[in-house]
């Protein structure tokens, strides 16, 4: 996983810099590498460049258009991904993997009360360390696959079963995880 970070101004004057941000992944499938988000991610990202002025962008430390680099938004589809092009180059220049798949059918999904992974960057966690420059923190999980749908998976959290594996404290309830999945302005 990597954080996802753009920042926009109004279009018509200079307003301080407001950051908004999401979670990316890498896969390659066998024809390459390709970044993954959550489409409104995407979408977002699309409506602040019609609304406000993006005064850039970035996975990581490496500069990154999502409106130029898009492959698939799968909005028609009811699908909330964008999957968008990258390079091995970009990847390593990020400090990430990528994770490796099949060119072909994907596995079917896990079965309700299997375990699924999920992780990402919550904006309530972004520090500025210094003028541009944060620090992001990671939240991530396992938790049973409660239902799911044609379009989703469903999972969800039972405060009974929550380990706190860092050290760091649990979140509190009520916790947002906002830009986790997706974006959140902060």
């Amino acid at each position: 996983m990597a954080w996802l970070m753009w920042s926009t101004q109004e279009k018509a004057k200079p307003t301080p810099l407001e950051y908004r941000q999401g979670s990316m992944f890498f896969l390659d499938c066998g024809r390459g590498p390709f970044a993954v988000a959550a489409g409104h991610v995407f979408e977002q990202f699309a409506q602040d460049r019609a609304e406000l002025r993006v005064r850039g962008c970035q996975i990581g430390n490496v500069g990154f258009n999502p409106e130029e680099r898009l492959i698939d938004w799968g909005r028609d589809r009811k699908i909330d991904l964008a999957t968008f092009k990258i390079t091995p180059e970009e990847i390593a220049a990020i400090g990430k993997q990528v994770v490796r798949g099949t060119d072909g059918r994907w596995p079917a999904p896990p079965n309700v009360g299997e375990v699924v992974y999920f992780g990402g960057f919550p904006s309530a966690e972004r520090i500025e360390v210094a003028t541009r420059e944060f620090s992001f923190g990671l939240h991530s999980g396992m938790v049973p696959l409660t239902d799911m749908t044609e379009y989703q998976l469903c999972c969800r959290f039972d405060r009974r079963y929550w380990v706190d594996v860092r050290g760091l404290g649990l979140p509190p309830v009520g916790y947002d995880l906002g830009g986790v999945s997706g974006v959140h302005d902060f």
